[in-house]
Order: C-alpha cells, then structure tokens, then sequence
C-alpha cells in the first residue's frame, strides 16, 4: 500500500540545551492540572430529557468576547463568553449575569415556530453584534436558510428584518432545499451567506454551491450576482457544495467546497462575477486521489483559510467506504494564481492521520495565525467503539508538523466525561486571540452519542497548556423551541499561578 503522506508520530524525545531546564524551554500542548477539574471547567444545568446539544462554531470578537454558536433541541442557540479585560479569578465559566440580566436571553422569531431548525455559521460585526446563519426545515420538509443578528445586550436586534431574523427566500428550486453552512460580516454591515441549493433536501444528489449576498436590514442585495445571489458549480459537476467563504483584502470573494468531480476553490470579484484569470477560468481544482489506497474514498471539505499573500488554505479529510469514522486529514494550499502550491508540503497537499493507529481524523476547522502558520482543529479517535478526543495541529508555512507545538506538531486532548478513558469528543469550531486557540465542541459520556452531551470550550494558551477555559452545555426548552443566548465569564489571561 502506498504511504500516506508526512504520517505524523506517537511521540518524541524532548532535548534540552545545555544550561536550560523545564521552566526555560516550556513545552506546548501540556494540560495544566491546577485549572478547574483536572484541566477543564464545565458547567451543567437545566438538562431536559430528550433533548441533544451540538456545538456548531466559535468566533471571537473585536471586543474579546467569546461566541459560541449551537442547536439544543430543534432549536439554534448563541452563547457569548467573557470578554479580555478581566483576570483570571472568572475563568471558571460561570454566567456574567450583566448579560440580559441573568446571561441568559429567550427571543421566539416567528420564523423558528416550525418544524426543526440548526445553527450552522457564525460572524461579528465590528460593533460586537453577532450574526447566526443556519437553516431550518418547515413542516413539508423545504428547507431555508434563515440569518439572525443580535444586539450586544444578547436580544435580537429588531432593525434586521423587523423581528431579528431574515429568511431569505430565493425559490430556486420547487420544494427544493436552500442551507446556509458559513456566514461573514462585510464592510456596510452587509453580510455574506455561503451554502447550497439541493433539488431534493433529503437528496443532494443534484445541487449546486451558492453565495447569498444580504443587506444591513436583512433584504436581498439584488446588485450582487444574479438578483443577490450566485451558483457555483465546477465545470462538468452535478453535485456541489460551498462550505466556506473568505474575503480578501481587495474585496474578492473566495469559496471553498467540494463536488462529484473534484476539490475546489472558486474565486469571485466583489460584486459576484467569476475570476477567470483564477485557476481555470475562475476554479481551482484538485483533489487527494493519487496520495492514497483508500477504498470507496470521498473527499470532504471542513473550513477554509487565506494567509497575508492571498494563498487559500482547504481544510478537509479523506473518508473510506463512507464512514466518517475512518477518515485521513486532507489539507491543500493554493497560490494566489489558483494552482497546488509546491512549496508546501512538496506538491501544495498534505494527507496523513492525526495519529497512525488510529482511524478517524476529521477535520473540523483551520485558521492562519498571525505569525501565518495553519493551525487545524480535528477529531482524532476510534470507530469501534466510537471514541473522538479534541486535537489541534500546527504546520509551519512550509507544510510540515511545526515542532514546536508540543515538540511533535500536535495535542489531542480527551475529554471523556464518562470517566476512565469514555466518551467520544467532536471539536465543531476554533478561534485564535493572538497566541491563543479556542476549541469548541461536544462531549458525550458514552463511546458514541447520547442524549446527555455537554457542550464544551476550552483554550490552548499562549504555550499551547490548557491555562484555562470553560465549558458550555446545553439548555433545552420543555415545549416550545426558540433562538437563546448565554453569556459565561472567562479570564483571557493565564491561570492563576502561571
């Protein structure tokens, strides 16, 4: 079988220099025990029977503060975290009850009293205002995409489409499906929508990628694309998905998905027209087919990333005979002009495990940091039984394991609120503060899913040790499902002691 490409190691020897000790050469990824319970602070209340959580993104804003995007139920949910200016004597994650009086806020738009409804992306505004976009379905089965904004006070913010929440009808397709993945708030308080457009929303065999364009008070901005919105499609596919969207810094637009025919990322000028001079007439395209002996392979895009020089970043994985449990990180980097770039990684790919022995690294999420290396948010785990942890994975521009992330390029983390090594952990999001790495997730008590999952968030700090973080779980309504907001308290600072 032909190797995976830079497989990644179980350990290393850590050397010191001559004259150095421990204190002078800290080592990344290190869990620091004097947090919390054993490294990690969670919170539990209001659990209701029947209900699910799932972590779905995380943002920081230009404030500081946390947002954490989530469904509980069939409902979407918004959770703020504290904000930078406070010590480390709040990092224990508990409700600032300066946040709707009690860090916790219960709006009902008209447009969740329906049948189920899912958070999917999440933006701040320069103003501290987030911005959720998701889908929801109605009682037919037709699903929308739906987009709400906030106020600061965590209420929804009434100027946008009268009630909070914009349900952007575009009727492509009769009883077709239209789903929002990804959101980015743009300069004149526009915002960005990416996602798909399927003919069946139980069958995406037949789709296409789309770019929702919306004004500041939620309307179509019919001077984008075609009437607000634009149809990406590779040329020769049928089925295609965007699951990311990045702005550069000129105003173009570039979009990362993936179709039955290859990898891509499409490039678009700010009013929505395709960037011919990008690739191959506006598409770069690709894929992780010759790297590889996996059987049944689909490649599936997770996030995408552009650094300082304009360079795209797909972040995905390699899943085998359709199991999401068995699957290979998958990452590319492309050059401004839209090719493989052969200075990263040999030939512009990477593709390896998180950890050799074991089946299942997803990718979940990648940002640039500010000294422009890719750090990677992914699930190393089982498939039988199922049992995930967090990881987080750091390459240095030139493709390869940066060893000074915890000496091997990596941390995994398990979480295992089942005690004794169970419980499965699934990292959904990740944010950067400087030098400091947010991971969002679920956590189940059971090998597997539950019903009784927590929502969980913790920080990698400026040594990549868990200094501090907080947990997230889940509220639930008995009845009636509706958008809520939490906020939590938590130091940005070091742990006390450190």
């Amino acid at each position: 079988m032909r190797p995976l490409k830079h497989c990644t190691i179980l350990a290393a020897p850590i050397f010191l220099l001559a004259g150095q000790t421990l204190a002078e050469t800290p080592l990344d990824g290190i869990q620091d025990l004097s947090f919390g319970g054993n490294g990690l602070a969670s919170i539990s209340f209001n659990l209701a029977a029947g209900h699910t959580d799932d972590a779905q993104d995380v943002v920081v804003s230009p404030s500081g503060s946390i947002y954490m995007a989530a469904t509980v139920g069939i409902s979407v949910q918004v959770r703020r975290g504290g904000g930078s200016a406070w010590p480390g004597l709040l990092a224990d994650g508990r409700l600032d009850n300066t946040f709707s009086s009690d860090g916790l806020s219960s709006p009902s738009p008209a447009a969740l009293n329906e049948f189920h409804a899912e958070a999917r992306g999440l933006a701040v505004r320069a103003d501290g205002k987030p911005i959720v976009a998701g889908f929801r379905y109605s009682t037919n089965l037709e699903g929308k995409i739906l987009v709400c904004r906030f106020n600061v006070a965590g209420n929804l913010d009434s100027t946008f489409d009268s009630d909070g929440c914009a349900e952007p009808t575009l009727a492509l397709i009769d009883n077709g499906g239209e789903f929002a993945k990804a959101v980015v708030a743009m300069p004149q308080d526009r915002i960005l929508v990416a996602g798909h457009v399927a003919v069946n929303p139980l069958n995406t065999n037949h789709s296409d990628g789309l770019l929702l364009m919306l004004n500041s008070d939620g309307s179509i901005a019919n001077g984008f694309g075609t009437q607000g919105h634009v149809l990406v499609r590779p040329p020769v596919a049928t089925m295609t998905f965007v699951q990311d969207v990045e702005v550069l810094p000129d105003g173009r637009l570039l979009a990362f998905g993936r179709s039955d025919v290859s990898s891509f990322v499409a490039r678009f000028d700010a009013n929505g027209l395709i960037d011919t001079s990008y690739g191959v007439d506006g598409y770069a395209l690709f894929d992780f087919g010759d790297l590889h002996m996996l059987s049944n392979p689909e490649e599936l895009l997770a996030d995408g990333a552009v650094d300082a020089e304009g360079r795209a970043y797909w972040c995905g994985n390699v899943r085998s005979d359709f199991n999401i449990a068995l699957s290979v990180l998958a990452l590319a980097r492309l050059t401004p002009a839209g090719m493989l770039d052969p200075a990263y990684s040999g030939d512009g790919r990477f593709l390896a495990p998180f950890i050799d022995v074991l089946q299942n690294s997803n990718v979940a999420a990648c940002k640039i940091d500010t000294q422009g290396r890719l750090v990677v948010a992914a699930n190393p785990g089982t498939d039988a039984p199922l049992n995930g942890d967090f990881g987080a994975l750091r390459l240095g521009t030139d493709g390869l394991p940066d060893l000074s992330f915890n000496s091997i390029g990596q941390t995994r983390v398990s979480i295992d609120l089942g005690g004794n090594g169970v419980g499965h952990d699934e990292i959904s999001g990740m944010a950067l503060m400087g030098d400091s790495v947010f991971l969002a997730g679920t956590s189940h008590p059971v090998n597997g899913f539950s019903q009784n999952e927590k929502l969980i968030m913790v920080r990698l700090a400026t040594d990549r040790t868990f200094a501090d973080g907080f947990g997230l779980i889940r509220w639930a309504h008995e009845t009636q499902e509706s958008f809520r907001v939490r906020r939590a308290c938590c130091s940005i600072g070091r742990a006390s002691g450190k």
